[in-house]
């Protein structure tokens, strides 16, 4: 970008945030300008990781003076240091190494301008917010438009459903945020986060379909439990037209729909679910983990190894430390993670820790699902 250019791009921004133009054009203008700004800032990491690799080559060759370029790298290079890069590279004989030693004052031109333009829309951009573990997008901006604007939590609610939201945000992701008159935005960029939102996008778009792939299947497979049904149907009231024996039979076969239909909806209802200790089920190969490694679920029990229990008639698993061998318990963890303790489900302990109850508070995450819980 040239002076000019920069120069027209920094008055611009300052009309912006000085409200001297007022439509959506200065929100699509300010999003462009966020967006200059993480191309910047993209390019210098890109850069910069380059020149990493270069010094990897060329270092012990050129101890010394490279080591006083990698402490200037932070900043700017002084003329003096970018004439002891240049000598360096008029006295190299080896095409090989004076092409990387090119390289290297290329790529800190090229960062040195980056660096450049930052630090001019830095002077009137507004600081972004950098995302913290557990930071939803919505409520940033609600805690925006609250606490530098004095809306109330309706009006900028209001204002917040027109926008475009992200999630799920990662932690030090950029959170960006306009607002003028009525007009508001707010957008998301990497930041200093090691992953792009592209990236998360992408991501949980492949978790969506399955997802949905999977609730197609058992939703395939609920209609196919129906149409048998149907048919065994049309063929008892078939039946009953017959002789008396012919009713007595289909009297047994009815009474057998029947006991299939209940267990057909108790299964459909019911959470599945596997006690025993952690260290039996590692040693079972139905956990896995490690030092330094999240433990999680490697395989399951045999499906007779499980307990049911009908969600609509319970919704809490109470185990006794006795049972189980133990004086109390320790700790109770329930597989697989992405099921989260204290929104899909929370755990009580009784005040000596002998009796622990699960309760189920989301019945529809847990039916027709099978889950471990381990004991310690």
């Amino acid at each position: 970008m040239t002076t000019k250019k920069i120069i027209a791009t920094l008055i611009a921004v300052l009309l912006l945030l000085t409200g001297c133009q007022k439509s959506d054009n200065d929100l699509a203008k300010f999003h462009e300008f966020v967006q200059q700004f993480e191309e910047n800032n993209r390019t210098i990491k890109e850069k910069t990781d380059e020149l990493n690799l270069i010094f990897k080559d060329v270092l012990e060759i050129y101890p010394d003076s490279l080591k006083v370029l990698i402490s200037g790298l932070d900043t700017t290079l002084t003329e003096d240091e970018v004439q002891i890069l240049e000598n360096m590279i008029a006295k190299e004989q080896d095409a090989s190494l004076k092409t990387q030693l090119q390289q290297i004052l290329k790529l800190e031109r090229e960062i040195d301008a980056a660096n450049t333009e930052i630090q001019k829309l830095r002077q009137v951009l507004p600081m972004p917010v950098v995302v913290e573990r557990g930071q939803s997008h919505y409520q940033l901006c609600m805690d925006y438009l609250t606490s530098n604007h004095d809306l109330s939590r309706e009006e900028a609610r209001k204002l917040i459903e027109k926008t475009g939201l992200f999630e799920p945000l990662v932690e030090n992701f950029y959170v960006w945020h306009y607002y003028h008159g009525e007009v508001f935005g707010s957008f998301v960029t990497q930041g200093e986060a090691l992953i792009s939102p592209m990236q998360v996008y992408r991501r949980s778009k492949e978790q969506a379909r399955q997802q949905l792939e999977a609730a197609m299947a058992k939703r395939d497979s609920a209609i196919f439990i129906s149409e048998q049904l149907q048919k065994m149907k049309s063929e008892l009231e078939s039946e009953l037209t017959n002789t008396q024996e012919s009713l007595q039979i289909t009297q047994g076969k009815m009474d057998s729909l029947k006991a299939l239909q209940k267990r057909i909806e108790r299964d459909m209802n019911s959470l599945h679910y596997y006690i025993d200790t952690k260290k039996s089920m590692e040693n079972a190969g139905y956990l896995d983990g490690g030092f330094l490694r999240k433990t999680k679920i490697k395989g399951f029990p045999e499906d007779e190894m499980f307990m049911a229990m009908d969600l609509r008639k319970n919704n809490t698993i109470v185990l006794e430390a006795s049972k189980f061998g133990m004086n109390s318990f320790k700790k109770v963890v329930v597989y697989p993670k992405s099921i989260k303790m204290g929104v899909d489900y929370k755990i009580t302990y009784n005040p000596d820790k002998t009796i622990v109850s699960m309760i189920i508070k989301k019945g529809h995450r847990f039916r027709q699902n099978k889950i471990l819980i381990a004991i310690e």
